[in-house]
C-alpha cells in the first residue's frame, strides 16, 4: 500500500510528507484489505534507509535509524510456503486482545508511578524489578475473568518482553554484539509461538533446523502463522 500510495500521488504530482504515506497506507489497510494492523509495517517501509533499522516508537510515533554495523553478517528470508489471509483468521480477535492488555498495562503503569505510560518507562522498571509478571497478575485477576485470565497473561508476557528485547537489541547493535542480536532474535521467535502463538509449525520447523547451522546466529519468524 505505501508503494501503490507514492506512485498514485506521484502521478496526480501531489507532495505529501512521510507523515502522510505511512498513515495513508495503514488506513487502506483497514478500510480495504479489512486488517486491523498497527503501524510499524508501513513507517518502516517509508521511513527504511540501507544498513539501517528502524527503531519505532509506537506511543507517539517517533522513529529512530539505527545502524546495522556488521559487514559479515547479513539478514537471509526464506519463504516457507505458507499461505494466510489475516482478516479471515484469529488476527482481528488477537489484535484486539493485544489492545485490551496494553490499557490495562498503562492502567497498572499509572498506578504503580503515578507517571505517563511510556514503553521505556515501563521495561527500565520491569528489569529493575519494580514490576514482576506476578504483581502484573494479581492486579489483572481484579479486571477480567479467570477464564480469560491465562490467555491475557501470556500476551502480556510476550508485549512486555517483545518491548525489552526491542532496547536490548538496540543496545547490542551500539555495541556491536552480533551474537546477542541472535540469541535475542531466537528467543523473539519462541515468544512468538509459546506466548503469543502466532506461529507456525513449518516457520517451527525452519527455525528448528537453521539453529543447528553453523554460522546462523539467530532466526525467527517474519509476520504470523495463522
Amino acid at each position: 500500500f505505501v508503494a501503490i500510495s507514492r506512485l498514485v500521488f506521484s502521478m496526480t504530482r501531489q507532495e505529501n510528507t512521510d507523515s502522510f504515506y505511512y498513515h495513508f497506507a495503514q488506513k487502506l489497510e483497514h478500510e480495504i484489505a479489512h486488517v486491523p494492523c498497527g503501524i510499524m509495517d508501513q513507517m518502516a517501509s517509508v521511513l527504511g534507509k540501507e544498513n539501517h533499522l528502524v527503531l519505532i516508537s509506537c506511543d507517539n510515533k517517533e522513529f529512530q535509524l539505527v545502524k546495522w554495523p556488521f559487514d559479515n553478517a547479513e539478514f537471509v528470508l526464506f519463504d516457507s510456503k505458507v499461505r494466510h489471509e489475516l482478516q479471515n483468521s484469529a488476527y482481528p480477535r488477537l489484535a484486539q486482545k493485544a489492545k485490551e492488555m496494553l490499557v490495562f498495562l498503562q492502567d497498572y503503569h499509572d498506578i504503580q508511578t503515578n507517571k505517563i505510560f511510556s514503553w521505556e518507562d515501563f521495561c527500565n522498571n520491569f528489569i529493575q524489578n519494580q514490576n514482576s509478571l506476578d504483581s502484573i497478575a494479581n492486579y489483572l485477576k481484579e479486571k477480567i475473568s479467570e477464564i480469560e485470565f491465562a490467555e491475557y497473561m501470556r500476551i502480556a508476557k510476550h508485549i512486555i518482553f517483545e518491548n525489552i528485547r526491542v532496547f536490548q537489541t538496540v543496545l547490542a547493535l551500539t555495541n556491536e554484539n552480533i551474537l546477542q542480536v541472535g540469541r535475542i532474535v531466537s528467543a523473539s521467535h519462541r515468544s512468538l509461538k509459546n506466548d503469543y502463538q502466532v506461529s507456525h509449525w513449518v516457520c517451527d520447523a525452519i527455525v528448528d533446523i537453521l539453529s543447528d547451522l553453523e554460522g546462523v546466529y539467530g532466526s525467527r519468524i517474519v509476520g504470523a502463522g495463522f
